[in-house]
């Protein structure tokens, strides 16, 4: 890809540098994806970085490195933390000058009179609004909720096998990470149980917030994360789901883990 692809809009992400791109883990098919978002998604896959989700805790000077890469175009560096690669895609998708799911929502979810939490409401809400969407913005949109949506369910597998072969409080997670020399070193730490509700809170405002932060966008602010943990939880639904049905045909589409990046 070309260089430069950090703080661009959707269209011109998805125009200028996207690439088609099968989902093996789902099996659907996503038309013209930013590269980088989808490196970032299947190396933390690849990973099981489910046990580290924590961009809060990676170290600055290595998210600024991975931030020159993905804006450059260049493969990601196998070392690269998970928690790092964590805060690179919130990062990259913080970057986006406007949020996934478009102002012109949060206008719309002002509007609505029901509550935060009411998951009918907010499911209902959610399919209208993929009908309408700018179709970039709802694949996109589509492919971080799935991906999410795995890495929850990935943490929860990993827990319940942890419990069935006899773990528990005890078990670790591993993070590679440099020491002042530029050596690498393995740091352990306890697993970080991923949840919809707590990737809702890191990523909803990639997902949708208001141009300003004004009292007319009060109440409808205090429903996002809510509409977030939803869409996370439901993006396997064939209600939300805007594609071909899918398929395990994945010829011709472009699979990352066929990519220089590994």
């Amino acid at each position: 890809p070309l260089p430069g692809m950090l703080g661009l809009t959707i269209k011109v992400l998805s125009e200028f540098y996207g690439v088609d791109f099968f989902d093996r883990t789902t099996g659907k098919s996503y038309p013209r994806l930013p590269p980088p978002i989808i490196f970032l998604c299947e190396a933390l896959e690849r990973e099981g970085a489910e046990q580290d989700f924590q961009p809060e805790a990676a170290n600055e000077e290595q998210v600024q490195k991975l931030r020159e890469a993905l804006d450059q175009g260049q493969p990601l560096d196998p070392d690269t933390p998970c928690r790092v690669l964590w805060a690179g895609l919130l990062g990259f998708l913080q970057a986006i000058p406007g949020p996934i799911l478009t102002f012109e929502t949060m206008g719309d979810l002002r509007h609505t009179t029901w509550a935060a939490g009411d998951r009918q409401e907010e499911k209902k809400f959610l399919t209208n609004l993929f009908k309408t969407l700018p179709e970039e913005n709802a694949y996109l949109a589509l492919y971080i909720a799935s991906f999410l949506h795995t890495m929850c369910s990935n943490s929860v597998q990993r827990g319940a096998n942890t419990l069935q072969n006899g773990g528990g409080g005890g078990a670790v997670g591993k993070t590679l990470s440099r020491n002042a020399a530029g050596k690498l070193e393995e740091e352990e730490h306890e697993p970080t149980l991923m949840t919809s509700e707590g990737c809702a809170v890191v990523f909803s405002t990639c997902f949708l917030r208001p141009s300003a932060y004004t009292d007319s966008y009060k109440d409808a602010v205090l429903k996002v994360s809510s509409l977030v943990e939803t869409l996370i939880n439901n993006a396997e639904e064939p209600d939300l789901w805007i594609g071909k049905p899918p398929s395990t045909d994945h010829f011709g589409t472009f699979d990352s883990s066929s990519s220089d990046e590994e």
